[in-house]
């Protein structure tokens, strides 16, 4: 069955759940003798063991197949210019045996179905847009043009049948040295362009972190288009608990003076 929810209320669940890890670590270090005030400290300074295992936690929450392509659907849904955000609902295939019922982040991670060519969609105003998400880490794949080019290929000769109402994401993950080889993405869309009877899909786009400053949408088919948007680091929520926990150094700073 097809489960939709508005993107702001999943955006809340999201923040929510890394609000939970957050405060999940506070008591992991509060149990070691930690105190709140150098927590804080820490998290403020981005430096120390508490700072580095918060960022270790969320950043494996982050990592998990199912969350990544959350976080891209909320990603698109801002990229793309569908229309109002508090009207968009992303969808998800969900599994067998689901009751419709949700009440947190966690709850609609554990029912999504993975077997689907749609991995979901965004809905605005009766129109749907729907998206197949492919990973392409550089770990496992040779990230070069040449590299992407023969994925791509390789891709477009696997036979799906109609796809052409599936927009196809890439998202590209490299690593290491991998994040500093450049990618010209209009020689991919020049050797793409002659093979428009080979695609079943309606659009091809390559997402990524750019120079962590921003997520970059380049599409490929048809047409060559780039889109980008700030990368925000931190969720909203994630960003008010840091701002709350400097408010608290700030006044146990000023009852020490006084």
């Amino acid at each position: 069955m097809k489960f939709c929810i508005f993107r702001n209320k999943l955006l809340s669940l999201l923040e929510s759940e890394i609000e939970e890890i957050t405060f999940g670590e506070i008591l992991r270090f509060s149990k070691t003798g930690f105190v709140l005030e150098e927590m804080m400290k820490q998290q403020i300074n981005d430096s120390g063991p508490f700072s580095e295992a918060l960022t270790t936690a969320i950043e494996k929450f982050a990592n998990k197949t199912e969350n990544v392509e959350i976080h891209l659907a909320l990603s698109l849904s801002a990229i793309y210019d569908l229309g109002p955000k508090n009207e968009i609902a992303i969808c998800f295939e969900m599994k067998n045996g689901f009751n419709g019922k949700i009440s947190t982040f966690s709850d609609i991670v554990a029912n999504i179905e993975n077997a689907t060519h749609v991995d979901y969609s965004l809905i605005c105003r009766k129109t749907e847009w729907c998206f197949q998400i492919k990973r392409y880490p550089s770990a496992y794949l040779k990230f070069s043009e040449n590299g992407i080019l023969a994925y791509l290929k390789k891709l477009f000769n696997e036979k799906y049948g109609e796809m052409s109402d599936i927009n196809l994401i890439i998202l590209l993950q490299p690593e290491q040295e991998a994040a500093t080889t450049p990618i010209n993405f209009e020689n991919i869309y020049q050797s793409v362009k002659p093979m428009p009877r080979k695609i079943s899909y309606g659009e091809v786009s390559f997402i990524f972190n750019a120079n962590m400053k921003d997520m970059m949408l380049i599409r490929v088919f048809p047409g060559f288009v780039k889109t980008k948007m700030p990368l925000e680091f931190k969720s909203p929520k994630y960003q008010e608990l840091q701002n709350r926990w400097a408010e608290e150094i700030h006044k146990h700073k000023s009852q020490k003076i006084s």
